[in-house]
């Protein structure tokens, strides 16, 4: 399998790892389809739950800016995820105004250099609803 690193350069990788064993914070591995190529990559990223749903965020660390995996969730919004064992099919949906204000708190608690990552950059960074289907 091809994971994208966060210094956004694709690594073959054979899945012998937990994602969670990436970070200090929960991680799933988000499978997307390049928007201009058709590839299928994988990419390492922290996320939370809430209800049903899996919230991620395109911080791309900072960076001014979107991670390449965050273009292609717009272009390809259905995809797949894996938490450890548990794979899953979700579609993506952009959190609006009022989501993003709800789950920027939370996401704050779960990995606090978020919060840096905004200050850093004039963008405000994407926050990502994963819903089940």
């Amino acid at each position: 399998m091809l994971i994208v690193l966060a210094t956004g350069h694709p690594q073959e990788h054979s899945g012998a790892i937990s994602p969670n064993q990436c970070w200090l914070a929960p991680t799933l591995l988000l499978e997307h389809q390049g928007r201009k190529s058709g590839k299928r990559f994988t990419s390492p990223v922290l996320y939370i739950t809430d209800g049903p749903d899996v919230i991620i965020v395109a911080s791309a660390g900072g960076r001014d800016e979107h991670p390449q995996w965050y273009h292609n969730l717009l272009a390809h919004p259905d995809t797949q995820i894996a938490m450890g064992a548990d794979r899953r099919a979700v579609t993506a949906v952009q959190a609006d105004k009022d989501e993003r204000a709800r789950l920027w708190p939370r996401l704050v608690a779960a990995y606090a250099d978020f919060d840096s990552y905004q200050s850093w950059t004039t963008r405000e960074i994407p926050v990502m609803i994963l819903q089940p289907r």
